[in-house]
């Protein structure tokens, strides 16, 4: 309305500033995943997406792993907390960002078998006596295994 008052040419350079002012304000800078904490894990593991330019809003976010859609039950700009579900399979982690973009994550989140515990070797000993577990699904880095 206030450009209608002016000159045309006036009018259009002044309608064009206003316009591009109006789309800076919603342009958002693209996200960005720096980790996934843990890496690695079970069905039911809760995963920590760290990074940056992720929306506060879940609805504004959505988060995969390969093509499987994550449940997330914690959403911040700088971290999305997802669980794993039944149906999903090792690969990359991405976030969607409404008019911002998406990022996907550098390495894999792997999704590892259940444990399953088939024998212990010793039911009770003293402190610091060795115990022998048998059965699958334990990780080849000791450290993991907890």
């Amino acid at each position: 309305m206030y450009c209608s008052r002016k000159k045309i040419g006036f009018s259009v350079f002044l309608f064009s500033c206003v316009f591009l002012q109006s789309l800076s304000a919603l342009a958002k800078d693209p996200p960005v995943i720096t980790a996934l904490e843990p890496p690695a894990g079970i069905v039911g593991t809760e995963v920590q997406i760290n990074g940056a330019n992720f929306s506060g809003e879940a609805l504004d976010n959505k988060v995969r792993l390969g093509k499987t859609i994550l449940k997330q039950t914690s959403v911040h700009p700088n971290q999305i907390r997802v669980v794993i579900p039944k149906n999903a399979t090792t690969g990359r982690i991405s976030v969607e960002v409404k008019n911002a973009g998406k990022a996907v994550s550098n390495a894999d989140f792997v999704v590892m078998p259940p444990l399953n515990v088939t024998s212990i070797s010793s039911t009770y000993g003293a402190p610091g006596a060795k115990v022998t577990i048998s059965g699958s699904g334990f990780s080849t880095n000791p450290k993991d295994n907890k």
